[in-house]
């Protein structure tokens, strides 16, 4: 993601029936839309950014010289890491 902090005006168009399902969970949530689709968004970019590295490192551990077991105990803090700053 960009580290620029200019925000950046976006329309959106959503069929009414989401919109009104997304209004409802902000209003859940005490959040705005604006901050509900930020958060979504920001959610879905990680999961495929994590996908994508996850998928590269199962083509370089596949490859006769893709030993990483060595890295074993620094991925092991890693995800203890990712895991204490998403929260439960």
């Amino acid at each position: 993601m960009t580290t620029e902090t200019t925000p950046r005006a976006l329309t959106v168009r959503l069929p009414a029936d989401l919109y009104a399902a997304a209004a409802a969970l902000a209003r859940r949530r005490r959040q705005s839309i604006n901050a509900l689709l930020q958060d979504s968004l920001t959610s879905t970019v990680r999961t495929a950014e994590d996908h994508e590295l996850y998928e590269a490192f199962q083509r370089f551990g596949a490859h006769p010289d893709g030993d990483v077991t060595y890295a074993d105990q620094a991925q092991a803090e890693l995800a203890m890491a990712v895991e204490v700053a998403d929260g439960p």
